[in-house]
């Protein structure tokens, strides 16, 4: 039974690296590949194990099976957020960028205030940005508000927008696994951990 564990590691290894590389590449996480995974551990596990197959063996790779599945999943969100990261490095918080926050801030607060506010053609407070983005008056007053910001007080805001920034960076891939499940990867799922158990216990 324990070679057949170790080889039914083995087997979901490869498994949770061909699901992987096949939803990375096409985009989809394929379901049948899931439930292949899940026949693949069970199939593995019990022909290492040969006579010593059984219901023990089952559960070891049906529990096998769907780490594997899940394995798989969360490295497609891990290599996506990596290659987005790696096209979009992180923000640096200049004079400028601090000054279009608060100036977003003021826009947004007049807004909720029922004062309307005057923006340029095709743009508003979730798209402003920069200097042109905004009516002259709300950048000037964000400019004099920043102006007035001690150097301290600067500081304590870069590096409190930086850790956020950074945070947000390395939850990236756990998010990515946990918008990736649907009901159709419960159903397969639950499929492969049926097969894993059904071949692994050595069940015809």
């Amino acid at each position: 039974m324990g070679k057949g564990i170790i080889v039914g590691v083995v087997a979901g290894a490869i498994g949770a690296a061909v699901w992987a590389t096949i939803a990375y590449f096409t985009g989809y996480g394929i379901g049948y590949v899931a439930w292949g995974v899940g026949a693949l551990v069970g199939f593995a596990s019990a022909k290492a194990a040969g006579d010593d197959a059984g219901d023990g063996l089952g559960i070891a790779a049906a529990f096998i099976a769907v780490l594997a599945i899940l394995a798989g999943k969360y490295a497609v969100g891990h290599a996506h957020a990596t290659k987005y990261y790696a096209e979009h490095p992180p923000v640096k918080f200049t004079d400028a960028l601090m000054i279009s926050l608060e100036a977003r801030s003021i826009a947004q607060k007049s807004e909720a205030a029922g004062t309307p506010v005057d923006w340029p053609a095709g743009h508003d407070a979730s798209t402003a940005s920069e200097k042109d983005h905004f009516p002259p008056s709300v950048w000037d007053a964000a400019a004099k508000v920043w102006d007035e910001t001690p150097d301290s007080k600067r500081t304590e805001m870069r590096i409190l927008l930086e850790a956020d920034q950074a945070q947000h960076r390395s939850a990236a891939p756990w998010k990515l696994f946990k918008a990736s499940f649907s009901l159709w990867d419960i159903l397969f799922i639950g499929l492969a951990l049926v097969s894993a158990f059904q071949l692994g216990s050595g069940s015809d």
